[in-house]
């Protein structure tokens, strides 16, 4: 095969991926989860885009979430913390119940028995 066919496939490969990733933000817009959000519902689907994860919700595909503003609530500590520890978004999984009033800056997720806290900053005040 010659160079130049090498380079039009990996071209189209890239054009390809990349058009797969903005056509899936694009079909499934998403919500950033903050402090003025309130939400309940069961995690039921996952995506993940270039180490991104948006979840949805209530077996509904019309929006994805975005929960990267939390992490462990104040008062939770844990020996050796790694990365993923302090992300939400890496501990989430199908079946998790979230529950978060608006205007709250804590989010709880209940996975079978157990329940954990997370936590995020309050939104800033406007001037």
């Amino acid at each position: 095969m010659s160079t130049n066919r090498i380079l039009a496939f990996g071209a189209v490969a890239l054009l390809l991926y990349l058009g797969f990733a903005y056509g899936l933000r694009a079909a499934f817009p998403c919500t950033e989860v903050g402090y003025n959000v309130a939400l309940t519902g069961r995690i039921t689907g996952v995506v993940e885009i270039k180490g991104q994860r948006t979840f949805f919700l209530n077996g509904q595909r019309a929006r994805r979430y975005d929960f990267d503003a939390f992490g462990p609530a104040a008062g939770l500590h844990r020996a050796n913390p790694t990365p993923e520890d302090g992300s939400l978004s890496r501990y989430l999984r199908k079946g998790d119940l979230i529950r978060k009033p608006g205007r709250a800056v804590e989010l709880t997720v209940q996975r079978g028995d157990s329940l954990t806290r997370w936590g995020c900053a309050p939104a800033r005040a406007s001037r």
